[in-house]
Protein backbone atom coordinates (compact mmCIF):
# COMPACT_ATOMS: atom_id res chain seq x y z
CA UNK A 1 0.00 0.00 0.00
CA UNK A 2 1.32 3.41 -1.00
CA UNK A 3 2.64 5.55 1.82
CA UNK A 4 1.32 9.05 1.14
CA UNK A 5 3.77 10.73 3.51
CA UNK A 6 7.08 12.12 2.26
CA UNK A 7 8.60 12.80 -1.14
CA UNK A 8 8.30 10.55 -4.16
CA UNK A 9 11.44 9.12 -5.78
CA UNK A 10 10.13 8.06 -9.20
CA UNK A 11 11.69 5.59 -11.58
CA UNK A 12 10.32 4.25 -14.87
CA UNK A 13 10.36 0.60 -15.81
CA UNK A 14 10.06 0.06 -19.59
CA UNK A 15 9.11 -3.52 -20.40
CA UNK A 16 8.72 -5.16 -23.81
CA UNK A 17 6.43 -8.17 -24.03
CA UNK A 18 7.10 -9.53 -27.51
CA UNK A 19 4.60 -12.36 -27.69
CA UNK A 20 7.36 -14.96 -27.64
CA UNK A 21 8.09 -17.57 -25.04
CA UNK A 22 11.12 -15.68 -23.75
CA UNK A 23 11.18 -13.44 -20.72
CA UNK A 24 10.20 -9.80 -21.26
CA UNK A 25 12.95 -7.24 -21.87
CA UNK A 26 13.13 -4.72 -19.01
CA UNK A 27 14.88 -1.35 -18.79
CA UNK A 28 15.01 0.67 -15.56
CA UNK A 29 15.69 4.39 -15.54
CA UNK A 30 17.67 6.12 -12.84
CA UNK A 31 15.76 7.25 -9.76
CA UNK A 32 14.88 10.96 -9.60
CA UNK A 33 15.28 11.86 -5.95
CA UNK A 34 12.49 13.78 -4.22
CA UNK A 35 10.73 15.04 -7.38
CA UNK A 36 7.38 13.39 -7.99
CA UNK A 37 5.73 16.45 -9.54
CA UNK A 38 8.01 17.06 -12.53
CA UNK A 39 10.75 14.43 -12.74
CA UNK A 40 13.23 14.62 -15.63
CA UNK A 41 15.29 11.57 -16.53
CA UNK A 42 17.35 12.90 -19.48
CA UNK A 43 18.50 9.46 -20.50
CA UNK A 44 20.54 9.89 -23.64
CA UNK A 45 21.19 6.18 -24.12
CA UNK A 46 17.54 5.18 -23.84
CA UNK A 47 16.50 1.61 -24.40
CA UNK A 48 16.92 -0.49 -27.54
CA UNK A 49 14.75 -3.51 -28.21
CA UNK A 50 16.34 -6.13 -30.49
CA UNK A 51 15.31 -9.53 -31.81
CA UNK A 52 11.59 -9.00 -31.38
CA UNK A 53 10.00 -12.35 -32.14
CA UNK A 54 6.50 -11.15 -33.07
CA UNK A 55 6.27 -7.37 -33.64
CA UNK A 56 2.55 -7.58 -34.46
CA UNK A 57 1.73 -8.74 -30.92
CA UNK A 58 4.52 -6.93 -29.02
CA UNK A 59 3.48 -4.49 -26.28
CA UNK A 60 5.58 -1.88 -24.47
CA UNK A 61 4.63 -1.23 -20.84
CA UNK A 62 5.70 2.05 -19.22
CA UNK A 63 5.28 1.82 -15.45
CA UNK A 64 6.26 4.44 -12.89
CA UNK A 65 7.34 3.34 -9.42
CA UNK A 66 8.22 5.14 -6.20
CA UNK A 67 11.65 3.79 -5.31
CA UNK A 68 12.61 3.25 -1.69
CA UNK A 69 15.77 1.40 -0.67
CA UNK A 70 14.25 0.16 2.58
CA UNK A 71 10.94 -1.29 1.35
CA UNK A 72 9.43 -2.59 -1.85
CA UNK A 73 8.74 -0.12 -4.65
CA UNK A 74 5.24 1.37 -4.77
CA UNK A 75 3.33 1.42 -8.04
CA UNK A 76 2.30 4.92 -9.15
CA UNK A 77 0.94 4.68 -12.70
CA UNK A 78 1.38 2.89 -16.04
CA UNK A 79 0.43 2.66 -19.71
CA UNK A 80 0.71 -0.16 -22.24
CA UNK A 81 1.08 0.56 -25.96
CA UNK A 82 1.20 -1.95 -28.81
CA UNK A 83 4.56 -1.70 -30.55
CA UNK A 84 2.76 -1.47 -33.90
CA UNK A 85 1.08 1.78 -32.73
CA UNK A 86 4.28 3.55 -31.74
CA UNK A 87 5.51 6.20 -34.17
CA UNK A 88 8.86 7.95 -34.41
CA UNK A 89 9.26 11.31 -32.72
CA UNK A 90 8.29 12.96 -29.45
CA UNK A 91 5.17 11.52 -27.83
CA UNK A 92 3.13 12.05 -24.70
CA UNK A 93 2.07 8.79 -23.07
CA UNK A 94 -0.96 9.20 -20.77
CA UNK A 95 -0.63 7.20 -17.55
CA UNK A 96 -3.32 5.36 -15.63
CA UNK A 97 -3.57 4.74 -11.88
CA UNK A 98 -3.82 1.25 -10.28
CA UNK A 99 -7.57 1.25 -10.97
CA UNK A 100 -7.02 1.98 -14.70
CA UNK A 101 -8.43 5.49 -14.27
CA UNK A 102 -7.27 9.00 -15.19
CA UNK A 103 -8.86 11.10 -12.49
CA UNK A 104 -7.85 12.87 -9.30
CA UNK A 105 -4.07 12.98 -8.94
CA UNK A 106 -3.67 11.07 -12.23
CA UNK A 107 -5.95 13.24 -14.37
CA UNK A 108 -3.07 14.76 -16.34
CA UNK A 109 -0.13 12.47 -15.62
CA UNK A 110 1.94 11.46 -18.62
CA UNK A 111 5.43 10.57 -19.76
CA UNK A 112 7.05 12.63 -22.48
CA UNK A 113 9.18 10.27 -24.56
CA UNK A 114 11.14 10.23 -27.79
CA UNK A 115 10.85 7.23 -30.05
CA UNK A 116 13.57 6.50 -32.57
CA UNK A 117 12.99 3.62 -34.99
CA UNK A 118 16.43 3.76 -36.63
Amino acid sequence: RKNLVGPVNPRVRVTLYDGGLTSPTVHLTDVVQRDGFNPVWNEHEGVTFKNIKDPSSAVVLFSVWDFDELVAEDFIAAAAIPLSCMREGYRSVPLFDPNHMRCGAHAFTSLFIRINTA
